[in-house]
């Protein structure tokens, strides 16, 4: 049976599954995640049909690239976590046994998004998560940028890398976010734009951002910031109750340690240099 073992987050996992696991590699980003063989945190085995009944779909998505629901089910009489595709494609986790997730065959897009949604449902148990974020590095600290698709998160990264000396991008979309050391890990999904970094670094700071007619930032509250915070885990987590609670204290965990910030903006380098000087006020000069 063809293994591979990959390096996510922090977290070891090991696909096994000829089928799936040799085609693994040749998705967007995965290679740079190869690690060596280990013993792993996850078990993901592919290429296994489930039977399954009792399914309670607590969320749906329709998309022009993926249809799915997420939701409980019964699998040979124990309760499980259940992603079922349009196509029929299935992936089974067995809320008993969190360190192995089970897929029957899937296409690439299945695939990829599946593996997404393991690590995820897995790092619930770890406090390392998925958040919809474009990531930047600036002296080796983190900054990530929040908001919802079309908000301008990709635009404000560019701003920076465009406008401030020293600036990276680590992650364009979903990058992993480790609650207990408060550092954010590059990962194989960073949306449309091909960022694939195995590093990870320390949070400086999360920042909301909403588009507005001049440039302001403030600091939130402690509650304001887990209300800027919580749409940015994935919605599937607070429609099933064993994962509300810990994506709940997850949130709580981050934003009780780590500054959270709004930032009112026009697409525009005065708003990536206001950022920048408010957060990097005491550290360094830009």
């Amino acid at each position: 049976m063809a293994e591979h073992y990959l390096d996510i987050g922090g977290i070891a996992l090991k696909v096994s599954g000829k089928a799936t696991a040799e085609r693994l590699l040749s998705l967007p980003g995965m290679s740079t995640f190869v690690c060596p063989p280990c013993e792993p945190a996850l078990q993901v085995l592919t290429d296994i049909p489930v039977a399954y009944d009792n399914f309670n779909a607590t969320y749906s998505n329709v998309g022009e690239m993926l249809s799915f629901q997420f939701g409980t089910a019964t699998v040979a009489l124990r309760p499980a976590l259940l992603l079922r595709f349009e196509s029929g494609a299935v992936m089974t986790m067995y809320l008993e046994c969190e360190g192995q997730i089970v897929m029957t065959a899937m296409s690439d897009e299945e695939l990829r998004f599946a593996l997404w949604k393991a690590m995820a449902l897995f790092g619930l148990v770890h406090s390392v998560l998925p958040i919809h974020t474009s990531t930047i590095l600036y002296h080796d600290k983190a900054v990530l940028f929040l908001g919802e698709s079309g908000t301008g998160k990709s635009t404000h990264t560019r701003l920076w890398l465009n406008t401030i000396p020293g600036c990276r991008l680590l992650n364009d979309d979903s990058p992993f976010l480790n609650a207990s050391s408060l550092e954010v890990y590059g990962s194989p999904w960073s949306g449309k734009t091909h960022c694939y970094l195995k590093e990870k670094a320390p949070i400086a700071a999360l920042v909301r951002l909403r588009q507005a007619l001049e440039n302001k930032i403030c600091r939130l509250s402690t509650l304001e910031a887990f209300a800027a915070l919580q749409p940015s885990l994935p919605p599937a987590f607070f429609t099933v109750d064993q994962c509300r609670d810990r994506a709940l204290r997850f949130v709580a965990d981050v934003v009780g340690r780590v500054p959270v910030y709004r930032l009112d903006c026009l697409p525009d380098a005065e708003a990536a240099l206001l950022a920048c000087q408010t957060l990097f006020a005491n550290q360094h000069r830009i």
